[in-house]
């Protein structure tokens, strides 16, 4: 390591209240929105031992959450040791899945009091096998409703994440609905940008995102609703992730982002996680380079899509921050 480039954990974690962690870019399905793309060919793992430097960490600089995806990660040859570290070091810990069979084999060998203390997170593209196997592929609908139902037999807290583009869009208020009634703890909404195998052609217009979002403010349902903002009024003040700081993202290399916006550029990353330290990366353009010189909405958007950024400029609005949701529930409003 270039001891010029070296940060110690404590001074590059003393703000992270959470971390999501990349473990793996293996995955059964080849979703037609995914921003993962053609990593997902690579297979590639995150190595036990940096999962335990980063358990230790998390210890001792007090990240009490931590999200496992992937790729799928169920599919991890690890995963239940993985698991096992963050639950039994009292870390929070959620599991985004597909609901395939790698979640349903991972099910059986869980014991009980660990299922107690985890929160699955389901990927919920569609209301019916229709549009989510359009999406995801045949069959996987109906998969995916057997993890829910073995999930709710075991009382496991469940979440749902719903990306949006213009294949789902006219099912979104079904796909609410649904998850209402399979008693989701809450549903994470998300606009689909073009990165990964997403096509621009496939992006929800501009005026449609915030009427569907008036909409949703309307809706009187038991499940709690975060939906991203995604266009905001051009006079708002947009505060970028990755300057706050506060939530750590880390692929299955080591490489450290702020924000998933960055994980398809290249060299983008902001250091590496080290078996002593962060190495931070000082090439450009790093994202730590690109966020510090923007306040004018997101600074990732308009590299990945500058047309969609000049398209809700001419509307008065810019892109808002994708960690910035609004959340809708039967008693308030909050963002």
């Amino acid at each position: 390591m270039d001891r010029n480039n070296f940060q110690p954990f404590q001074d590059f974690l003393n703000s992270v209240k959470s971390i999501d962690l990349y473990i793996n870019y293996s995955c059964g399905l080849r979703c037609n929105h995914c921003f993962v793309g053609d990593l997902l060919n690579t297979n590639m793992e995150m190595p036990l031992s940096m999962v335990k430097s980063i358990v230790e960490q998390c210890i001792i600089h007090n990240v009490k959450n931590i999200t496992l995806l992937g790729g799928e990660p169920t599919l991890h040859k690890n995963i239940i040791e993985i698991i096992n570290l963050f639950v039994n070091n009292g870390i929070n810990t959620r599991i985004v899945t597909n609901g395939q069979k790698s979640y349903q084999s991972l099910h059986t060998k869980l014991p009980k009091e660990i299922k107690q203390k985890i929160h699955v997170c389901f990927s919920i593209d569609g209301s019916n096998s229709d549009t989510h196997d359009f999406i995801r592929g045949k069959g996987v609908f109906a998969k995916l409703y057997q993890s829910i139902a073995l999930a709710k037999l075991d009382k496991i807290s469940m979440s749902a994440i719903t990306s949006i583009s213009k294949d789902n869009f006219d099912d979104l208020i079904h796909i609410i609905e649904f998850c209402d009634l399979e008693n989701m703890k809450y549903i994470n909404i998300h606009y689909v940008t073009d990165r990964g195998f997403a096509q621009k052609g496939k992006l929800v217009e501009i005026q449609d995102w915030k009427q569907v979002c008036q909409t949703v403010k309307s809706l009187k349902s038991n499940i709690k609703i975060r939906i991203e903002n995604t266009f905001v009024p051009i006079a708002n003040k947009v505060e970028c992730e990755v300057v706050k700081k506060e939530n750590l993202i880390i692929d299955p290399n080591g490489h450290i982002y702020g924000c998933t916006m960055f994980m398809n550029l290249p060299n983008s990353f902001s250091g590496s996680w080290k078996e002593d330290g962060i190495e931070i990366n000082l090439t450009s353009p790093s994202e730590n380079n690109i966020c510090s010189c923007s306040s004018e909405g997101c600074p990732a958007m308009k590299i990945v899509n500058s047309d969609l950024v000049n398209c809700s400029i001419k509307l008065n609005n810019k892109i808002d921050c994708i960690f910035n949701k609004t959340e809708y529930s039967i008693d308030q409003e909050t963002v």
